[in-house]
């Protein structure tokens, strides 16, 4: 039964239209799947004036019955039903708000409790990592082996876990030279010319690349190759076993692949003889915000692609054999010799991982040095 049809039996139980005995039992037998009747609160008029009412009407002849103590205790809960209730609506909204205020205290608990642990499983993590380096130091100083008792033994060296490197991947600078260095960085403007040799003139502004975390300038790149190409050229006079080194400049690659082909870069070589060297390094700008080389070996027939950041570039390698063969054409009046038993590798992150383990070892008063900030 309806709300609406609740005021209509209370209109009605007033009016003396209707007998009181007989409509509550016809609405308990109704509610019967619904709940019963008593589980409604009280909030409206009490049964007294009902059955008031009632009485006045049967004085007046109609049929009503509110003598009744069911028709009486009807009346009390059908008249308080909480739905009656002017204040229904803003009751179930507290009801709400209150649900909500709590559930949001239990998500805040939740990310509070959340972040503790997170903070407890780093420190957990980071005491396990100083443990093991420990241990492995202690395996590295101390050989885990047990002694031979007939055996004289034998001191062990004392020595640190990681052992400083007799000899110096890259040279270091005295304190005159630093002091020499940073005298011409400070007083050269950003446009005065430092370095001019092999046709490359290399300025203040340039240079300061080289620190910090600043992208590198192709004309350092340019200039450092040309270092590594007069060098090899240099020591291969005095020991003909060490590799000739030819190098491209940064711009013959993207003219390679601009669309002209071979063709565009035809007359880059006609100073050398690229064939009569061993090895061939080309910088790559890769996507133009990241330096890789390629390294062609014309010994072992081998292209490779170095790439610090781990990436691959089979497109790379395959452009720049079919440039070799090009190049063999022109220069040689013959095909590239085995083409397909060339070799292209990716070196990717491993190979650059074995690559700066050493230095990552090296105490860093040993690595290179450093460009201090200005």
């Amino acid at each position: 039964m309806g709300i609406e049809e609740y005021k209509k039996l209370l209109d009605s139980a007033r009016s003396g239209k209707v007998n009181i005995r007989t409509a509550y039992r016809t609405m308990a037998s109704n509610r019967v799947g619904q709940g019963s009747p008593s589980s409604l609160s009280s909030v409206s008029q009490s049964s007294r004036d009902l059955v008031t009412t009632a009485q006045a009407a049967g004085a007046t002849g109609r049929t009503l019955t509110v003598a009744s103590p069911d028709a009486d205790a009807w009346c009390s809960r059908v008249s308080n039903t909480a739905y009656l209730s002017k204040a229904w609506l803003s009751n179930l909204a507290s009801t709400f708000s209150t649900s909500s205020n709590q559930r949001d205290k239990q998500i805040s608990q939740l990310e509070a409790e959340l972040k503790f642990w997170e903070a407890q499983r780093k420190l957990s993590e980071a005491a396990k990592i100083d443990e093991l380096e420990q241990r492995l130091a202690c395996l590295l100083r101390t050989p885990p082996v047990l002694e031979d008792p007939y055996l004289k033994p034998q001191p062990i060296p004392q020595e640190l876990p990681y052992k400083r490197p007799e000899k110096h991947a890259l040279p270091v600078l005295s304190d005159d030279q630093v002091e020499f260095v940073m005298k011409t960085l400070r007083s050269a403007g950003p446009d005065t010319v430092l370095v001019n040799n092999y046709r490359l003139a290399v300025t203040q502004r340039e240079l300061l690349t080289l620190t910090g975390t600043n992208w590198l300038s192709d004309m350092v790149i340019n200039f450092y190759m040309q270092l590594l190409h007069h060098r090899s050229k240099r020591l291969h006079e005095s020991n003909p076993s060490l590799p000739r080194v030819a190098v491209m400049n940064t711009f013959f690659y993207p003219k390679l692949v601009s669309g002209t082909g071979y063709a565009g870069v035809r007359r880059w070589t006609r100073s050398i003889s690229l064939f009569d060297h061993d090895l061939v390094l080309i910088p790559i700008h890769d996507r133009g915000i990241h330096w890789c080389l390629a390294a062609g070996d014309l010994r072992k027939k081998t292209l490779t692609f170095y790439d610090s950041m781990g990436g691959e570039n089979d497109l790379c390698l395959e452009t720049l054999l079919s440039y070799l063969d090009s190049e063999s054409r022109d220069k040689r009046q013959r095909p590239l010799e085995d083409m397909a038993a060339w070799k292209k590798i990716n070196t990717g992150v491993f190979h650059s991982v074995l690559l700066l383990a050493p230095m990552l070892l090296t105490p860093p008063s040993t690595r290179f040095f450093p460009l201090p900030a200005l």
